[in-house]
């Protein structure tokens, strides 16, 4: 654009009747040194203060021209300013050239120096000129430290002995050779910024809190414990010096080096310079980058006090911007978070209620209009996670607060606090152990809600296996079905990383969890579904582990859908024999089935226990106790007229043999066959004698326990009226 402006203003010079349009647009000093601001403004761009100092080299040429043509009537040319050189030595003290990038503005300014001596007093250096200068041997290598300070130190005396227009701005090139010498880590340099404080005063000018604030920085970059309390010993001074004012900055160098140290008293010391900046007042108080260095000082330690210090601090800070209106300790996000962090790895009883109260500060600055104080979704997860390790319905009472208001700001469109899995995580550890039917239900929202938006939501396979886990809450059929229709939609989205055969499993738990016949049509659905897409070639698909192949069939042995259990049986013997690991049924897998038999009272659970103990010789190698217990157990439960009964009986006893001939009997064993007498027999007489026979058997074997007790006391009310001893 600047050349543009350029080449429309000399093709207007050509028409002498178009002068005016030419003085318009002719680019003037505003004109460059708006380009040269930006040059100026690239930070760490070499290739930008070599392109300002070619304009201002092209400029200059401009001029030249345009003083000639001057002389013959033309407009007046550009001209240089102090301003426009100024821009460029800060050009070269932005463009992270180190030493040479120094170097170079340094070479500029004894130009402008020059120049100024021939007469050209409208680029006379001023007090910003050196500055500027010497500020960019600041940003020097640590190699080039030493000779940057005496660099800076040459400038000063040239700096002193020039004719400034004016002794404005003389403080910024003290406070510019102090930065240099802070930052250059030698082991004078404290003593080196104190030298230049006696020179300031010689000149008439006070030090200001700039330079106290490098003269500490200065002692403590040395790093070594006597540097670091001279400059403590300097603060002090400074604080009883009336013509000094240190304000919080200088403090909070010193505190900075402290809290870094390995100490054990740090914390104490660092303590003692912020009762005494509150005690000095004024701008020395504690400000947020006090409070912030100690805070970020102590959430790097793992004891438990440090979680309680933090909290002090923080109420310190509020009380200090709440009430004594201190503007600049306002808090920020940072200082807020910190503790919240800090208080959440505590163990301290009083921690969930003192982050609960942090967080509700926290919102409170918020809603006053602090803008700086912005709870979001990182803050709230930190809080609930904290909470839902102490799971109690007060806990649970502040999680849900928490999580509606995170729900409702999400609705209102920040969704800097939207709730994420890691928060419906938390939320739903904690109400499975407090209400577990709450628990459910805000899985099924959650999840809904998930699967009928149209953003992407990340959610990993923790989380998704804990909204699993809420949503298999017995008793709500609606819950199982939802995560069936979860659990398939994450298969078809492609969210693989999200599951595996173990969160698979949980839908078929879910089934079993909900006592509703309707299951047993999920069940075979998802189950079918899995293995048929598996054994037709699609070998990725994701199949159940003999724990859901368990729970799935008991719900189908349940519900007398025992020739279907049949066909899953033989399937997940086929899956087996081709290599798939976790499918075989075992001992485990038949227990289930027989143990669902027995869960409702049907005319044929005898028949059915017996054939599906008759199939379980097939596949398991060994019988043990348990199995034929099961079996028994089923044969307890079955219904109907008094021959069904009988003859449920006598499958009992037949079982109960073979579990004798197999040296498998245990007391359970015994108690099972007392409750099958006692459910399957009508007459008393008849009763008494088996259970009689059964439990002289139980004595003999020494096998009589609680259990065999309890089954027996069942005879004793139905008999002699009284529970037995």
């Amino acid at each position: 654009i600047l050349e543009k402006m350029n080449a429309l203003a000399d093709s207007a010079a050509i028409n002498k009747s178009d002068r005016d349009y030419e003085s318009y647009i002719r680019p003037d000093e505003i004109s460059y040194n708006s380009v040269l601001n930006y040059y100026a403004s690239r930070k760490n761009e070499h290739w930008s203060a070599q392109r300002a100092e070619d304009l201002l080299l092209e400029m200059s040429e401009i001029s030249q021209r345009q003083q000639e043509q001057h002389s013959k009537g033309n407009p007046p040319p550009v001209t240089m300013s102090t301003t426009t050189l100024n821009i460029v030595l800060n050009a070269w003290g932005n463009s992270g050239g180190g030493i040479r990038a120094a170097q170079r503005a340094e070479a500029l300014l004894h130009m402008m120096i020059r120049l100024f001596n021939k007469g050209h007093e409208n680029i006379q250096p001023n007090a910003l000129s050196f500055s500027i200068v010497i500020n960019a041997y600041s940003h020097v290598d640590s190699t080039d430290a030493s000779s940057a300070v005496d660099k800076a130190m040459e400038l000063l005396d040239v700096m002193e002995g020039f004719p400034l227009p004016n002794n404005e701005g003389i403080n910024s090139c003290y406070n510019a050779v102090a930065n240099v010498v802070a930052k250059s880590c030698l082991h004078n340099a404290g003593d080196k910024v104190q030298e230049l404080m006696v020179r300031m005063r010689n000149m008439d000018t006070l030090p200001d809190n700039f330079i106290i604030a490098s003269c500490i920085e200065a002692y403590v970059s040395a790093a070594d414990e006597d540097s670091r309390r001279r400059g403590k010993d300097f603060l002090f001074r400074m604080i009883d010096d009336p013509s000094s004012q240190p304000n919080s900055v200088s403090f909070n160098t010193l505190i900075t080096a402290i809290v870094r140290d390995k100490a054990k008293d740090r914390f104490d010391e660092a303590d003692e310079l912020i009762s005494m900046m509150e005690n000095v007042g004024g701008d020395a108080r504690p400000d947020l980058a006090t409070y912030s260095i100690i805070l970020g000082a102590l959430s790097q330690m793992e004891d438990e006090d440090s979680a309680e210090k933090a909290v002090q601090y923080l109420r310190r800070m509020l009380r200090s911007y709440n009430k004594d209106g201190y503007a600049k300790v306002k808090p920020n996000s940072f200082v807020f978070n910190s503790v919240i962090n800090m208080v959440s790895r505590c163990n301290n009883e009083w921690a969930d209620d003192v982050i609960y109260k942090t967080l509700v500060a926290m919102e409170n600055q918020n809603s006053q209009g602090n803008q700086f104080v912005t709870p979001d979704t990182i803050t709230y997860n930190t809080v609930i996670g904290k909470l839902s390790k102490s799971p109690s319905k007060k806990n649970a009472m502040k999680v849900m607060r928490i999580l509606k208001s995170m729900e409702d700001q999400a609705k209102g469109g920040i969704s800097a606090c939207a709730p994420d899995i890691i928060t419906y995580t938390s939320v739903l550890n904690m109400q499975r152990i407090v209400d577990p039917r709450r628990a459910a239900s805000i899985a099924s929202s959650y999840i809904r809600r998930v699967m009928s938006s149209c953003e992407h939501t990340v959610i990993d396979k923790h989380g998704f296996r804990t909204v699993l886990l809420a949503l298999a809450h017995p008793g709500n059929f609606e819950h199982a079905e939802t995560a069936k229709q979860a659990y398939e939609w994450m298969e078809n989205i492609g969210y693989i990383e999200a599951i595996d055969s173990r969160v698979c499993d949980l839908v078929l738990v879910a089934f079993k969890n909900s006592n509703n016949e309707l299951s047993a049509d999920g069940v075979i659905s998802f189950l079918s579904d899995r293995v048929d897409k598996y054994l037709s070639g699609q070998t990725t698909t994701i199949l159940p582990t003999v724990v859901g192949f368990s729970a799935g069939l008991g719900v189908l042995g349940k519900y007398n859908r025992v020739g279907e259990v049949a066909t899953f049986l033989g399937k997940m013997n086929e899956l087996s024999s081709s290599g798939i690991p976790e499918v075989k049924p075992d001992e485990g897998c038949y227990v289930s089935i027989l143990a669902s038999l027995s869960s409702r009272q049907q005319r044929d659970s005898a028949l059915q226990a017996q054939r599906i103990l008759e199939m379980s010789k097939q596949d398991l190698s060994s019988l043990t106790s348990a199995l034929f217990n099961a079996a028994i157990n089923a044969c307890a439960s079955t219904s109907g007229d008094n021959s069904n009964r009988r003859k449920a009986l006598e499958i009992s006893f037949n079982i109960f043999e073979q579990t004798k001939e197999l040296r498998s009997v245990d007391s359970i064993s015994y108690g099972m066959m007392i409750r099958a007498c006692m459910r399957l027999v009508d007459d008393d007489g008849i009763k008494y004698k088996l259970v009689k026979s059964i439990f002289h058997l139980c004595v003999k074997n020494a096998l009589v326990n609680d259990f065999v007790l309890k089954e027996m006391g069942h005879l004793s009310q139905k008999i002699a009226g009284k529970k037995a001893p």
